[in-house]
């Protein structure tokens, strides 16, 4: 767990959803620990947890890699989102899908996927890259112009950071595909 309190929580976590031997046989010998950190940068306990994840949770938390690292968040605006997105499921009750979203985003915290922070909620560094690395290259941040060139073919969800020198005919050119540094 290389010392990472998130790890710890999110592997007591996983372990806490069920006490069946056979449950915590099956996390004991995931290939995932015999992965090297440095091919991927994130600690097999964490890559266990979103594997045990719901897929509708799994897509909810995919959807975050749009947000930068220490994005400050709220829950009805994520909710909001992956309702947008079709994420959010009707589960048979008179529930709105705004409340669904909203359980679903509670769910994610319990999960330590999300971290509360000053009134607000942030994804973990680590988490964030894990959330990049599922999100496979579906969700692409610009950070600054030079990210244009990297901007992958199938990419569903692009954000741009507020303090990137991105300006309005860097924008345009995303629409008409000639992005030139």
């Amino acid at each position: 767990l290389k010392g990472s309190r998130l790890a710890t929580k999110t592997l007591g976590r996983l372990l806490g959803m069920s006490l069946d031997p056979a449950h915590w046989n099956n996390i004991l010998k995931s290939e995932l620990w015999e992965l090297r950190q440095e091919e991927t940068d994130i600690l097999p306990a964490l890559r266990l947890s979103y594997m045990y994840l719901p897929l509708h949770l799994k897509r909810c938390f995919a959807f975050c890699a749009v947000y930068p690292k220490d994005h400050r968040f709220n829950k009805i605006t994520s909710a909001e989102f992956w309702v947008a997105e079709g994420f959010v499921v009707p589960e048979g009750n008179n529930l709105s899908l705004q409340h669904i979203g909203c359980q679903y985003f509670k769910n994610l915290v319990n999960w330590n996927f999300f971290q509360i922070f000053r009134g607000s909620y942030v994804i973990h560094d680590l988490m964030h890259d894990m959330a990049q690395l599922v999100s496979k290259d579906e969700c692409f941040i610009i950070k600054n112009t030079s990210d244009f060139l990297k901007v992958p073919q199938n990419v569903r969800h692009l954000s741009i950071c507020p303090n990137s020198d991105v300006n309005c005919f860097d924008l345009l050119s995303l629409c008409t595909g000639s992005c030139a540094p």
